[in-house]
């Protein structure tokens, strides 16, 4: 019987990972954003991968400008899984956390709350039940 490697996971991971971005590009939905109205790290993700698979890379960058890191991401926690790279991942992980949180911040400020996709969701479940609460 033949020992699974990595390299026989890969392209069902690959296979994976597209199903997965095809179900967000046909339902998006972000729980953060659905509950308090406040777009999350990751809005406009879903449409910036979109654009960028109708080749509309400019417009891709306008929904969410690190569309590009989470390929990135994926492929260094994938290639670098080995524990003696352990350290390195966690540091790269940290430093896009960080760089998802500046732009975060770069975006609130300058277009939170009118410009889509940061734009407040007016018909989140907190404004709902306090909408209940004051009838």
């Amino acid at each position: 019987m033949k020992k699974i490697t990595k390299k026989d996971i890969y392209p069902l991971l690959f296979i994976l990972i597209v199903l997965i971005i095809l179900f967000f590009l046909s339902y998006p939905i972000c729980i953060l954003r659905n509950i308090t109205g406040l777009p999350c790290l990751l809005c406009g993700m879903t449409r910036a991968y979109y654009y960028l698979f109708t080749l509309n890379i400019a417009k891709a960058f306008t929904y969410h400008p690190l569309w590009w890191a989470i390929p990135i991401i994926i492929l260094i926690n994938l290639y670098y899984s080995n524990p003696k790279y352990h350290k390195l991942v966690v540091k790269l992980n940290i430093v896009f956390l960080l760089l998802f949180i500046v732009v975060y911040l770069i975006r609130m400020i300058t277009l939170f709350p009118h410009i889509e996709p940061m734009d407040y969701k007016k018909d989140n479940i907190i404004n709902k039940v306090l909408q209940n609460k004051a009838k």
